[in-house]
């Protein structure tokens, strides 16, 4: 039997798009000699289609274009969609379901068993976990076929009393398809093939793993889809990060395109996820144009060339948003960045604004006055994205969002946070690997003292502790989730850790009213990480 998989960027909830991507890979399929096309977790709808499973229609809408795509299949074509099956029993009201389409119908549905909960998922609002893992017997092999989390128990132990690998293996299977939607984070990719090479030695029987890829609101999937043979060899695996098709024998598993596609360090995996996640978040929401405030910093040096690299440097609208505190230095800068890139780029001066806002306030404090200049920057940028139908970007990084250094409604404001799931020390290590081949951005950005010029000669070391430090904390903290006790043992002043944790804690209602964050890290900010607002747990 002649298998492929294919990784499609669907669109949630587009059923039809997507339905006309798998048209795209049936025909290919058709004319090279495949017998079974396989299409990653939930493909027909994109994943996590979330509360949208539960409008009227949406599940018609759904079986529709299975059936029809089920009219490709005959006695030697087969495929393998995702989607959700009707529960007719007790729980809730589907399954998260693979459809086995041949002769031109429906010939068998299985459920995936078990269901995670835990960080962006929960599956466990919308569906019933199946019963028992099922095998397809297509052209005389015994198929095993699992859904994602199928083939994770041994990652999660504690989780779950149930093993579908372990029952397919004691049913006979022959080969393992996983059809998964498994988000991106950093050195996720080899941890999945770490864990499937070792259930391949495990169960003798080799695996084949299909990823969903593209980028829907803060998650990423890579791709990467792969195969292992069952001496537990990787022969084959697809592109990281678009869109991409491997195809096998079922007899050898030996992949038709041997050259495997790998990331040669975990800053361009970072580079590579920011920019497809950016890309597909300003498309999949409809809009053609970025706008971007350009100050002369890293932060925003970085998403205006992650912007460039998703849609184009026409695409791409910078504006300089000069007040009495920029420096000279900052304008050179950002005027070098944006003509190395070839972005649109323009000075809005916001001195005369700015002065007239301060006419009109009284008691107008040191602090309330470098946050006014903020957002009259977060006004103008909001004018220009409106004006162009454009969509606006967000520039504060994960250490800024961490401990509330951000003007709420000024620079937090935007559509999407590119580098907010980005420490301000990786931030700097990005920019030096973008840099690694030629100057793109200008390495006086890389060397001087961060500062957001919002009054004389400020510096961010004025308020925060060295980054170098406190993103040591932070990790330590959001990331790795240790306590303040365990935070100071790793050698931090107690008096410091202290005041970190009490400024992430109060940030809070900050973050949740920030915009999405494209998630890099096992956790990120954002629906994944659920703290209360008004809490009273104090270290």
């Amino acid at each position: 039997m002649k298998l492929a998989v294919s990784q499609i960027n669907p669109i949630v909830g587009g059923i039809e798009h997507n339905f006309k991507l798998m048209l795209k890979e049936i025909e290919f399929c058709k004319k090279n000699g495949v017998h079974l096309l396989v299409f990653s977790e939930l493909s027909m709808l994109g994943y996590p289609p979330k509360d949208l499973i539960l409008k009227h229609g949406f599940l018609e809408q759904q079986d529709h274009f299975i059936n029809e795509l089920a009219l490709y299949t005959d006695d030697e074509f087969a495929v393998i969609v995702g989607g959700i099956a009707p529960n007719k029993h007790f729980g809730n009201k589907y399954f998260n379901s693979l459809f086995c389409l041949a002769e031109g119908k429906i010939k068998m549905v299985t459920h995936k068993v078990l269901l995670p909960s835990y960080d962006v998922f929960d599956e466990l609002r919308y569906f019933a976990a199946g019963t028992r893992p099922k095998i397809w017997d297509w052209q005389g092999s015994k198929v095993g076929l699992t859904i994602c989390e199928d083939i994770w128990m041994e990652a999660y132990p504690n989780l779950y009393n149930k093993n579908p690998l372990e029952e397919l293996i004691a049913a006979g299977a022959e080969i393992i398809i996983n059809a998964s939607a498994s988000p991106y984070a950093l050195a996720k990719p080899k941890f999945r093939q770490e864990l499937i090479a070792n259930l391949v030695k495990k169960y003798k029987v080799p695996i084949v793993y299909v990823n969903q890829v593209g980028a829907n609101d803060q998650l990423i999937f890579d791709g990467g889809s792969f195969a292992f043979d069952s001496s537990a060899k990787l022969i084959a695996k697809a592109k990281s990060f678009e869109p991409d098709r491997l195809v096998l024998d079922s007899e050898i598993l030996f992949a038709e395109n041997t050259a495997l596609d790998i990331l040669d360090s975990d800053l361009e995996e970072l580079k590579q996820a920011l920019i497809l996640g950016l890309r597909d978040y300003v498309r999949k929401c409809g809009f053609d144009k970025i706008v971007i405030g350009l100050s002369g910093g890293i932060d925003s040096a970085i998403v205006a060339y992650i912007a460039t690299e998703a849609i184009g440097a026409k695409n791409v609208y910078a504006y300089m948003l000069p007040s009495v505190f920029t420096s000279d230095e900052s304008f050179k800068d950002a005027e070098t960045l944006a003509n190395k890139l070839g972005i649109n780029y323009e000075i809005i001066e916001i001195k005369e604004a700015h002065e007239l806002m301060r006419k009109l306030m009284t008691n107008l404090t040191p602090l309330a006055d470098e946050n006014l200049q903020s957002r009259l920057r977060a006004n103008i940028l909001m004018a220009q994205a409106n004006s162009m139908n454009a969509i606006l970007l967000a520039t504060s990084n994960k250490s800024e969002i961490a401990v509330g250094y951000s003007t709420l409604y000024g620079d937090s404001c935007g559509a999407i946070a590119v580098i907010g799931d980005l420490l301000k020390t990786t931030v700097f290590d990005l920019a030096k690997h973008i840099n690694s081949k030629d100057e793109i951005i200008p390495n006086n950005i890389l060397e001087k003292a961060p500062s957001a010029e919002l009054r004389e000669n400020q510096k961010d070391s004025d308020s925060l502790p060295d980054y170098e430090v406190l993103d040591q904390i932070i990790k330590l903290y959001i990331e790795d989730l240790k306590s303040l006790d365990l935070i100071v043992a790793a050698g931090f002043d107690q008096e410091l850790v202290k005041r970190v944790l009490n400024m992430i804690d109060r940030a809070e209602y900050k973050r949740q009213q920030s915009p999405p964050v494209l998630k890099l890290a096992q956790t990120a900010f954002g629906f994944g990480r659920r703290m209360p607002i008004a809490q009273g747990f104090k270290h």
